[in-house]
């Protein structure tokens, strides 16, 4: 019924209309197309009019509310007529339902002339009402790809040309755009890729996307966008390491893809655990990234802790031969020593035991395998072991040499012997009372003989000046002689002479004498006379206490004498 209705009054509407352009043959409105679509424009040209006059244009719907269901389109407007009398204007078609079907009536009255004119066109009285489809597609977290929704519509008005035909998404979060905003197109059918872009503001959620196109019967539709979180690879970067004993650095990484501008890694790496030197593996420890990412982590990659390098000095030792080593120590003279740890094992030396320098080894002396030791070696030297030798207080008889007893001797060491004994002398081999005695001549051996005599500083101590060598005692005895009268008490027969001591010699031999020149025979007979030389000649007579011991056995015969007168003669003297 509505249909018929509407069929009934445009015939009037036309028969009214082909009166009135018969009635103003000198004025006329056209439009551009007989039929638009919503939010399209109508392009307006008039003639006939007065040139300058002001001519009111007003476009109204020729059934029902002449002002529609939105006045503000239906008001009047005018434009001024050029010097031809002609007009030029446009009216917007309301993107609503204001107009969408209807037959719309312009009108043109010159204000000055009085001059009407006026045409009908019509708004998309085809336009086909279309429901978009609800469609889902996807994307990840911050990709530089799009996620895309296709739609397509039918357009079927009568009109021609291109249209354009706004596109509205709502409930999209911050961060999320998407391009087209309006599309183009003269064509009935028509579709539209509408491409959306993930921000870094968004988050790996499902959205739902309300997709609405500029066509006044279609329905607005509900797709989802569906941003997928984005994965990221980190890999902790290789030959990370620390000297022992030092702080941990801080554990660096790589990671791939790249982070959304404005994003950032939360929480550090961290490591096996374990102190000493060796590799540990790198973990992950609490690093993260908000719920936008999947984060997955490279496993494997180590963490070296490496030697501490130190310096060993051994410390230089000295002994007494024939003493026991002493313990053998070292500093470290470089690094620096960690906490508690402390030395193990022992050092050594080069063997011996003579007087010299024996090189201090490392041996087994160790900080452990967490230090790269350089050790740096000294010497052990043994010194000559102080030994005395005293020469002591002696005595004795003149013996015509220096020669004296045997001095003594201090401590040898553990296994060492004397080889050869040390002798003391007299300073001289003269009777006195206060010579000094002076030791020497002592080697010493080992074992099987071997000399140490080297290992040993001697120092030979002389004694006080209190030797005594006394007079060696010596027995010069006269012998038993005889002889005849000879008016002397000497005697022709040497007294015997005692025994004198080595390298000495009678220098004067000793003589002896009767003890008076008369006939007898127990005359005393006495020695006396002998002095005594050392093998330089030099007197050594009084080293010797010498006792001449008398003889009693003396004799001296009377001599046989032969009186032989002489001629002679004197005068009486009354004598014989």
């Amino acid at each position: 019924m509505k249909q018929l209705l509407r069929s009934v009054l445009f015939t009037l509407f036309a028969v009214t209309l082909t009166s009135v352009h018969a009635f103003s043959q000198n004025a006329t409105i056209t439009t551009d197309l007989l039929d638009y679509p919503p939010g399209s424009t109508a392009i307006i040209n008039g003639t006939g009019f007065q040139p300058g006059e002001t001519v009111t244009l007003q476009v109204v719907h020729t059934d029902g509310d002449s002002l529609g269901t939105d006045p503000q389109y239906h008001q009047p407007f005018t434009a001024i007529a050029n010097v031809n009398g002609n007009v030029s204007s446009s009216w917007f078609v309301p993107n609503d339902g204001d107009a969408l079907g209807a037959t719309l009536l312009l009108t043109a009255d010159g204000v000055s002339s009085g001059r009407h004119a006026e045409t009908t066109f019509t708004d998309a009285i085809n336009f086909k009402d279309e429901t978009l489809s609800a469609q889902t597609t996807t994307t990840t977290y911050g990709s530089s790809t799009t996620a895309d929704f296709t739609y397509s519509f039918k357009v079927t008005g009568t009109g021609s040309g291109a249209q354009t035909y706004n596109i509205s998404c709502t409930g999209l979060p911050v961060g999320v755009t998407y391009t087209p905003t309006s599309v183009t197109s003269s064509a009935n059918n028509v579709s539209v890729t509408l491409n959306f872009t993930t921000g870094a503001a968004t988050t790996g959620t499902t959205i739902s996307v309300n997709v609405s196109i500029g066509i006044i019967n279609g329905t607005a539709t509900t797709s989802t966008l569906i941003i997928g979180k984005r994965s990221i690879m980190v890999t902790p970067n290789a030959g990370q390491n620390k000297t022992y004993g030092n702080a941990d650095p801080i554990y660096t990484y790589g990671f791939s893809p790249a982070l959304i501008s404005g994003d950032a890694f939360a929480g550090t790496l961290t490591r096996d655990a374990g102190v000493n030197v060796g590799l540990y593996n790198i973990t992950q420890g609490n690093l993260a990234l908000s719920s936008n990412y999947t984060l997955s982590f490279v496993t494997g990659v180590k963490f070296a802790i490496t030697q501490r390098p130190i310096t060993i000095t051994a410390d230089p030792k000295t002994k007494v031969y024939g003493d026991a080593d002493p313990a053998l120590t070292a500093q470290v003279t470089s690094g620096t020593i960690q906490g508690t740890d402390a030395s193990s094992g022992a050092l050594s030396r080069v063997v011996g035991e003579n007087v010299g320098s024996y090189a201090i080894n490392k041996n087994t002396y160790t900080y452990g395998t967490n230090y790269n030791e350089t050790y740096v070696s000294k010497d052990l030297t043994i010194t000559q072991r102080p030994l005395s030798v005293t020469a002591v207080t002696d005595s004795k008889v003149y013996d015509g040499t220096a020669t004296s007893s045997a001095p003594t001797v201090g401590s040898l060491a553990t296994g060492d012997g004397v080889n050869v004994a040390p002798t003391q002398v007299y300073d001289n081999k003269n009777v006195g009372t206060t010579h000094v005695l002076s030791a020497s001549g002592l080697t010493i051996k080992y074992g099987s003989n071997a000399n140490t005599t080297g290992n040993y500083n001697i120092s030979y101590v002389a004694s006080p000046a209190t030797g005594i060598i006394s007079q060696k005692p010596l027995t010069v005895t006269a012998v038993t002689d005889s002889k005849v009268y000879d008016g002397t008490t000497t005697s022709s027969a040497p007294p015997t002479v005692g025994s004198l001591a080595t390298g000495d010699a009678v220098n004067m031999a000793p003589t002896q004498v009767y003890d008076n020149k008369n006939v007898g025979i127990t005359h005393v007979l006495t020695a006396s006379g002998l002095t005594i030389k050392d093998g330089s000649n030099a007197n050594t007579t009084g080293n010797y206490n010498i006792s001449y011991v008398t003889n009693t056995t003396g004799e001296i015969k009377k001599i046989t004498a032969t009186v032989t007168a002489q001629t002679d003669t004197k005068n009486y003297d009354g004598n014989t």
